[in-house]
Order: structure tokens, then sequence, then C-alpha cells
């Protein structure tokens, strides 16, 4: 078992820059919030360096006896002699929004067509050109039709074509990543894990470790590329594994984790519940070195979809209260930004989630910040299932509250982008139609 501190200092070996851990999930997100649909009552964030748990219940209970809150160092905490987060400060929220809106939004060019589509004229004859040498890595991959199709970096040339090199453990599951910079491509078959550069015109294939579940309930997943390493789910355990080697080595974390996620800056993102019997205590707890501090987080209720960098957590936040009771917009489900340093709200931006589709359905999810003010999320049409309807990229401004649309695709088709290269042809004050 490897631990997880010492899996983010290899991590940090691998690759120079602070945005070691993992690409923005675009990919391990369509997971998490599948996760959210099936009944994820908690959140958990762990922080390069350090963990930060965010456990939550969906439903506040008046009966709930409070239990103490086990700590990632194996202890336990009084919930009574916790600090408590602030609740939404209503001076941050922002303009109510309805989501089903997402795909009228105005389109703000950040190096992704408004249609994240191939074009259909590519499919006869294929455009697959191997090897890529032309390539300097993938803005974006989506797969359709048993090929894969990548959007070069530069914007210019468009898309190729590249041929499965497997079938994929099942088609529902996330098996495709892309890593953060566009230059590598990892595909979870049914014979073995698969990676190539973007450049190459040739697949890697190695073994799954011991112990992996290619059957698992809740799906397969590569939560990140990094580098070399593939960080793998099968829904209840994780492993990095060496793409080159085949090394696996199975990441542990405490039992009521269930899920773990990595992102930018050393972030580890995941979901996971505490608590005895049907209830779940909500707290947050953040570890820095030794340093360990916990914050009961009832004023918050349920998070998903959590993406964080160095100083700020966004998430979906989901309340108990129906909307036709809201007694204001702060009792609304919604996105909230929060700031790492006390908890306290950033920005808050209510939405219009009369059946909690968005929220408990987890067709609202937030992937990545793209700056310190600028949020990458995605959302689902109403009106059909997780897998079916119209997927929608947007970006959320915590200061200002302008809401951008980047991108959209058919919601059942599995894609991946490169953050990192997200707004270096357009920028997020940029072309705007």
């Amino acid at each position: 078992m490897t631990d997880l501190h010492r899996v983010l200092t290899e991590a940090t070996e691998h690759v120079g820059s602070p945005d070691l851990a993992g690409r923005a999930l675009a990919g391990a997100h369509r997971r998490r919030v599948r996760r959210a649909a099936a009944g994820a009552l908690a959140a958990v964030v762990l922080v390069g360096g350090g963990v930060a748990w965010a456990v939550q219940d969906r439903v506040p209970h008046a009966d709930v006896v409070d239990t103490p809150v086990p700590t990632p160092d194996g202890g336990t905490v009084d919930p009574a002699d916790l600090p408590a987060v602030p609740a939404i400060d209503p001076g941050a929220v922002q303009a109510l929004w309805d989501p089903a809106g997402a795909g009228r939004l105005p389109w703000v060019d950040l190096g992704l067509p408004e249609s994240l589509q191939p074009p259909v004229e590519t499919y006869d004859p294929p455009i697959e050109s191997p090897p890529l040498v032309s390539m300097r890595g993938a803005r974006a991959v989506v797969a359709r039709d048993d090929r894969l199709y990548l959007l070069d970096t530069d914007g210019t040339r468009g898309w190729y074509s590249l041929e499965w090199p497997d079938e994929p453990l099942a088609p529902a599951d996330d098996y495709l990543a892309l890593s953060r910079d566009g230059t590598m491509l990892s595909f979870a078959g049914r014979d073995g894990l698969w990676s190539r550069e973007v450049r190459s015109s040739r697949w890697r294939r190695v073994d799954y470790p011991d112990g992996f579940r290619a059957g698992s309930e809740y799906g397969v997943s590569i939560e990140a590329l990094v580098a070399e390493m593939a960080y793998l789910s099968d829904g209840e355990d994780r492993w990095q594994i060496d793409v080159q080697t085949g090394r696996a080595d199975e990441i542990s974390v405490p039992p009521y984790v269930y899920d773990v996620e990595l992102a930018p800056n050393g972030v580890v993102l995941g979901l996971g519940s505490a608590g005895r019997g049907p209830y779940f205590v909500r707290a947050l707890v953040e570890m820095i070195g030794s340093r360990t501090s916990v914050t009961r987080a009832d004023a918050l209720q349920s998070l998903t979809g959590l993406a964080a960098d160095e100083d700020s957590l966004v998430a979906t936040r989901g309340v108990s209260t129906p909307p036709g009771d809201a007694p204001d917009d702060t009792w609304r489900n919604g996105l909230v930004a929060l700031d790492r340093d006390d908890w306290s709200t950033r920005a808050y931006l209510p939405i219009r989630d009369p059946r909690w589709a968005y929220t408990d359905g987890g067709l609202l999810t937030s992937i990545a910040w793209l700056d310190a003010d600028t949020v990458l999320a995605q959302v689902v049409a109403p009106d059909g299932a997780y897998d079916a309807g119209e997927l929608t990229l947007f970006t959320w401004n915590v200061e200002t509250g302008e809401l951008r649309k980047v991108a959209a695709l058919p919601a059942g088709q599995r894609f991946d982008v490169a953050i990192d290269l997200l707004g270096s042809l357009g920028s997020i004050a940029g072309v705007v139609q």
C-alpha cells in the first residue's frame, strides 16, 4: 500500500511544475457526479502536503446525536468542540441562475470550438496520420464510433483520428484521460491500461494490478495522468501505475473515504463519509504537515463536485430546504466558492433546481480553477439523463458572476480536455460572441 503523502511527493519528483497531481478532472469528474447521483452524501478534499476532509449529510436530522469525528491520523474529535464554518455570506450571493440556459450563454474562445464534436466528414475517409509528428499535443480528445479524435494544440490543423487500441472495459466507464499539457493519452481497455505520447505512433500496454476489479459496480476511471504515472480507480480502490514499467502501487486512504481524485497544485479531491448509523457527521478537516484543523460544516450542508487550487475551493452545494420554501437565495442549491484560509464565502451562485437534478442528480459539477477567479464547470441539460442530452462546459467568474459557454457536446460521449492549454489561444476575457 502506498501512503498518499508519498504519492504526492513522488508526483512532485516527476513534474517540476507545482501543477503536479493531475489534470482538472475533465474525465474523473464524470465518475464523481455519477457517485453523486448514486447517493454520495459526503465530500472529501485532500490537500498536497496535507489533507482536508469535507463530510456532508444531505438532510439535517434534529434527532442526530453527535458522535466523534474520525480524523486522518486515526484519532477522533467531539463535534461540540469544533469551530463552525461560516454560513453563506448574503453579501456574496450572486444573481439566481437557471442552468437549463447554459447552452445559450455567450461563447468565449479558450481554444476549444463551440461544438466539441469532430466534423462528420472526418470519418470517411479517416484522417488518421500516424505518427502524428506535426502535433505538439492535443487540446481535447473525444471518443466516438470506435475511434479517438484529437484536437490539435495550435487550433489550425483541426482534428486527427486514431483507432482504439482495445475495446474499453465498459462503454459507461471513464476509460479516457488526457494529461493537463495535452501531450499524453491513456485508455483503459479490456486487455490492460494503454498509454501513448500524442505524437507517437505506438501504444504501450501494461497489465492491471492484482486486486483490480474490472467489473466493479462503480465503474473504472482513469482519475489522472501525470507524466508517466496514471492514477486508476475501480470505484473502490485506487492505484498509481507507471505506464512504462507497469509497476502499480495501491494508494491507501482512511477506510471511510471511498473516492479520491487528483487535481492541480498538489490537491487531491475525493468523497467520503463518517458517522454513526444512517447519519453522517458534517465536518471539514485540514491537515498541512503535522498540523490538523477540524471545522464543523453544518452551514454548508451537502457538497459534491469539488475542485480546489492553492487558495480556494469550489463545489456544488445542495440544501435540504425545498426551493419553494427557501427564505432567501442562500437556502437554494448552487455553486459555492470558499476561501481556504477560513472557509468564508468568496461567492455563491444560486441556481434553479426544482427537482434537485443538478445537485443530487449530479448534472452540475465543478472541474477546475482556470485562474484565481475563474472556475471551469460542466452542466447537463435536465431534459435527459446524465448520458443523454447536451453537456455544456462553461466558466464562472466568482468575482463578477459572469458566466460564459466554452464548448458543448453530447452528454454520452467520453472526452477530456488539456486544462493547462485552455485560454492560450483566447483568454478568459477574450473573444466573446
